[in-house]
């Protein structure tokens, strides 16, 4: 329960940064990510958020900057960035996705690379391959990605 009201306070503290910075700009973006993990993915100016979950059985939730973004051709533009990313995983697998069977989550660092077009001005289609090392309970190689799409408001 301890590591569920965490999670919960995280998630808000994210949402609510997002929020907040989207009332007093107009980049603000949401839409659904798919692949691995699957769910929600948030965008604002340069920093991009996701808060999902994995067929794997484990909760995701990570922030990137993308420190570095340029357009290939007008509507279509490529990134880089680097951020961090957070694990729980179920309880009743403990030992699936990492070594210890001591921890239930894992902390590590990503960098996204990846794909924007957008269709419309207002709407995204993305993907994006994402390395990543895990740091904690072990250090370990990890690769995410998926494709997606976000709505801007």
């Amino acid at each position: 329960m301890k590591r569920f009201t965490v999670l919960l306070f995280v998630i808000s503290v994210i949402l609510s940064g997002m929020q907040a910075s989207a009332a007093e700009h107009s980049g603000f973006g949401a839409g659904i990510i798919i692949g691995d993990p699957t769910g929600i993915s948030l965008k604002y100016d340069k920093f991009a958020a996701g808060i999902a979950w994995s067929l794997d059985d484990y909760f995701h939730i990570h922030c990137d900057y993308w420190f570095y973004q340029a357009d290939l051709v007008k509507q279509l533009n490529w990134f880089v960035g680097g951020g961090v990313k957070f694990k729980a995983f179920d309880d009743h697998d403990n030992s699936r996705n990492h070594d210890s069977d001591d921890h239930s989550f894992g902390v590590g660092v990503r960098v996204p690379v990846g794909l924007q077009y957008f269709i419309v001005p207002r709407v995204e289609v993305f993907g994006e391959i994402v390395p990543g090392i895990y740091l904690f309970p072990d250090t370990d190689f990890d690769l995410d990605g998926g494709i997606g799409a976000r709505y801007y408001f």
